[in-house]
């Protein structure tokens, strides 16, 4: 869900953010070498909460 959110075209972080970056922060969690369940979660909820103001 996060991935479908963040990367789609009219996101809040494709348009504020840089895509690489967070990419990297993904794969870093999904292969489990760094935990950033807290970072990868605030960024869901800022797109949430984006969208809902919209």
């Amino acid at each position: 869900m996060l991935r479908e959110l963040v990367f789609a075209g009219d996101s809040f972080a494709s348009g504020h953010l840089q895509k690489p970056a967070i990419e990297q922060i993904m794969q870093e969690h999904e292969q489990n070498r760094v935990d950033h369940s807290q970072r990868l979660y605030a960024l869901l909820m800022l797109e949430l909460w984006w969208r809902t103001g919209r």
